[in-house]
């Protein structure tokens, strides 16, 4: 196996007792995976969020590993947490605690497995999943294996998904498009950028593409492109900001 160059760090977080043993054996193993681990508890983000040390620690964390003992909802809600409170952009790995939540998290197309997928390349970024009882052989080999995220990545895949959202939610005051409903619209068109989403979003590059011109933003094309948004997002998929 190749060796990923020294340099980095790890940064483990959830039960400390877990996160100090997985730290240990990694240590242990000379894998020669980071030059620092680090471990914290599952709630840093709530209760220490905003202090320095925990901060400049992710800063300087090419992988962070979670070890979740929690609902998938959690787990979403922490990477949103890293990515646009702290605009961490290294690769998050989350240990869950099963297959079938394995199975769960990435079915959903919150986890970026499918988020981050790019236009017609099957490779993932940002993030991966793994359960237990851990399997050291398989961590380390998606610990080298994953991917960074880059902050335009995330900033600009969620803009694109949430302006879908927004459009999808929009009704105008009047029950019918005036002027300024459609310029409206026309904002959120703007920021949506097919190749950043999904693949199965594909469909819908060229009813986008045909309403970045205001003289087609109409009643009946907005409409039909609603329809076809509302085919590709379930109603319990969990978008943070979409209604912003």
């Amino acid at each position: 196996m190749s060796q990923i160059k020294l340099g980095f760090d790890i940064t483990i977080i959830g039960d400390p007792t877990e996160s100090r043993a997985l730290a240990k054996v990694l240590k242990l193993e000379k894998l020669n995976l980071a030059k620092e681990i680090y471990t914290y508890p599952l709630d840093i983000l709530q209760s220490q969020k905003s202090e320095s040390n925990f901060q400049n620690t992710i800063k300087q964390t090419r992988w962070v590993i979670l070890l979740a003992d929690t609902d998938t909802s959690n787990i979403i809600q922490l990477i949103h947490s890293l990515r646009s409170d702290i605009k961490w952009e290294g690769a998050f790995i989350a240990v869950v605690r099963n297959n079938k939540q394995k199975e769960e998290l990435e079915s959903s197309s919150l986890f970026f497995q499918r988020e981050f997928r790019l236009y017609g390349d099957e490779n993932s970024f940002g993030h991966e999943v793994e359960f237990r009882p851990i399997k050291l052989g398989n961590l380390v080999e998606t610990i080298k294996k994953s991917i960074p995220c880059g902050w335009s990545l995330w900033n600009d895949t969620w803009g694109s998904k949430s302006a879908l959202i927004q459009i999808l939610n929009y009704k105008p005051s009047s029950g019918m498009m005036n002027p300024l409903d459609k310029q409206t619209i026309l904002e959120k068109i703007k920021k949506i950028d097919i190749k950043l989403l999904p693949h199965e979003f594909k469909d819908l590059t060229s009813p986008v593409e045909s309403l970045r011109n205001l003289d087609n933003i109409t009643d009946d094309s907005i409409n039909e492109l609603k329809c076809r948004i509302s085919q590709l997002l379930t109603p319990n998929q969990d978008v943070q900001s979409d209604a912003k």
